[in-house]
């Protein structure tokens, strides 16, 4: 779903299994993000916040492609080639530590912190 900050719906898609116009490339997560943001007439001035089901490094370096500020939580295994602290590390030390990336020639950040476990 595309909802605005103030939960206006500007559009959605009913996930009716596979469908020949995803960009498997890019994953079916990032693909469902590109088709819903097609209606988008000013990127420059939106911002977009999704989770970790559709995250990814290849979806945001597409969208600062196109102009969109976006941020949104990662899987793990999403992170390939990051160099991210490995998470059991990270698990055994004081809270609040945290590890970072920037890719420079994307301007992409990639944080990982330490906080209590769910």
């Amino acid at each position: 779903m595309l909802i605005s900050a103030g939960a206006y719906l500007y559009k959605f898609i009913i996930y009716a299994g596979h469908d020949d116009t995803n960009d498997y490339k890019l994953g079916l997560g990032a693909s469902v993000v590109l088709k819903l943001l097609n209606v988008v007439e000013e990127p420059d001035h939106q911002s977009i916040y999704f989770d970790n089901l559709f995250t990814s490094h290849q979806l945001l370096v597409e969208l600062s492609k196109r102009n969109f500020c976006a941020a949104g939580t990662v899987r793990e295994s999403r992170l390939i080639g990051s160099m991210l602290e490995d998470s059991k590390s990270l698990d055994k030390k004081e809270r609040g530590l945290f590890d970072f990336r920037f890719d420079k020639t994307n301007a992409i950040a990639a944080v990982k912190w330490n906080d209590n476990p769910c």
